[in-house]
């Protein structure tokens, strides 16, 4: 028996909107880089939060993240891909992407994002994003047990 077919409503997005959030992905990448926390926090809304699985981290002090990143890998180039929105509805959407992060030319880790995504005021913003990591020089092979975000 086959299972029953379930209508999926259709959102209404453009190029644009997936533009929009391919770059606000890619300016969090570069503001982390650049240790600049206000830009890295302006790409979050005003109480997004931000979980790192790696290292337990669950927090609203962007800016914070932001600088011990920095701080920890002064010299690491972060870069995001294959990135896939889907839209919920016109002003909410859902990102999951790889990412990597580069030193001296080396791939010193790699994981997925998990982005949940709000349209304010016109603007994408990340509402949560959930870093995971799958490997690392250091540790190699990380095993994940449900990296998917909470709802």
């Amino acid at each position: 028996m086959s299972e029953p077919q379930v209508k999926k409503q259709k959102v209404e997005c453009n190029g644009r909107d997936i533009s929009e959030i391919t770059n606000v992905l890619n300016k969090c990448m570069l503001a982390m880089d650049n240790g600049d926390e206000d830009e890295f926090a302006s790409c979050f809304v005003e109480d997004g939060m931000l979980e790192i699985v790696l290292t337990k981290t669950e927090t609203k002090d962007l800016r914070n993240v932001c600088k011990t990143i920095k701080q920890k890998f002064p010299t690491a180039q972060h870069w995001e891909g294959n990135v896939y929105v889907q839209f919920q509805d016109n002003e909410h959407a859902t990102n999951v992407s790889y990412w990597k992060a580069i030193d001296g030319g080396e791939i010193v880790s790699q994981g997925k994002h998990f982005d949940k995504l709000v349209k304010v005021d016109g603007v994408w913003k990340m509402q949560q994003r959930k870093i995971v990591h799958v490997w690392t020089k250091a540790a190699g092979h990380i095993q994940q047990t449900d990296p998917k975000p909470k709802d």
